[in-house]
């Protein structure tokens, strides 16, 4: 079947073939664009409450919806396999894995990434859902980061993300200049400082605005340069002060800015209102 003939038979399986065209007509010509939907979109296709509560309930139950959408992803071939596993509905996917059981008899790796990229996708829908916020703004993931031990000391969670230099002397404070500096961070939310690499605050020329008192070794107090900088993440720009260090990290002054998702691999940033 074409791609727009699977979208039709979703919606007869479903007893809901009349609101078919509707789906199509806006470019809903796919099913995982169906099954990623988000729910102010549905308001506006499906308006009456009965049909809307029906074709929610359907989609992420009904055993039909899982057999289409493997055949959308190139993937049908698996279906008993993983109908065998008790996965017949779009909800036992959420939770999957790449070392999930389930998936076991998925023999090629590029198979088993599309199924969990696929699964993936239908996790965001329901945290975007329970959180009620707009969008994704950036995505980070567990890695390994090259400025912590040359990266031997195992995997964490990191975002690359832009800084650019703050000009302090706006009367605004508003002003970036065209002065940035693509970075990748270690995510520390743990720590209530934004750290960055000497040679990066070097070339950005940032604006020192003052000292802090750290303790070095042997319980030593000793004054360390504070500088102004702006991170600026997914268009989303958060101005921060940070101190120089030996990587460049993110705590908690801009973490609190977002919302947060991890799942298996992936760091997902979301906006908060």
């Amino acid at each position: 079947m074409s791609n727009k003939e699977i979208i039709v038979e979703l919606f007869n399986s479903l007893r809901l073939g009349h609101v078919s065209s509707a789906f199509i007509s806006l470019g809903y010509d796919r099913l995982q664009d169906i099954v990623c939907i988000k729910k102010e979109d549905i308001d506006a296709i499906i308006t009456n409450p009965n049909v809307k509560e029906k074709f929610l309930r359907s989609l992420y139950e009904e055993r039909v919806v899982v057999s289409l959408w493997l055949q959308d992803l190139g993937l049908s071939s698996y279906q008993e396999s993983l109908f065998s596993f008790g996965l017949t509905n779009l909800k036992s996917y959420i939770n999957l894995s790449k070392t999930s059981k389930e998936i076991s008899g998925i023999a090629s790796q590029a198979h088993r990434c599309r199924l969990l990229r696929a699964g993936f996708s239908l996790v965001l829908v329901q945290v975007l859902a329970e959180c009620n916020k707009s969008h994704v703004v950036a995505t980070g993931k567990w890695d390994k980061h090259e400025h912590l031990a040359g990266g031997r000391n195992g995997y964490f969670l990191c975002l690359t993300a832009e800084v650019y230099k703050n000009n302090i002397k706006d009367a605004s404070k508003t002003a970036l200049t065209d002065q940035k500096r693509t970075v990748k961070f270690l995510v520390d939310s743990g720590s209530d400082v934004v750290t960055l690499r000497h040679d990066v605050i070097s070339e950005l020329q940032l604006d020192c605005i003052g000292t802090a008192k750290q303790c070095g070794a042997g319980g030593k107090i000793i004054k360390t340069p504070v500088y102004y900088a702006c991170v600026n993440i997914g268009g989303h720009r958060v101005d921060v002060e940070v101190v120089g260090d030996v990587m460049d990290s993110l705590g908690t002054p801009v973490l609190r800015h977002f919302n947060h998702f991890i799942q298996d691999e992936k760091h997902v940033w979301l906006t908060r209102e």
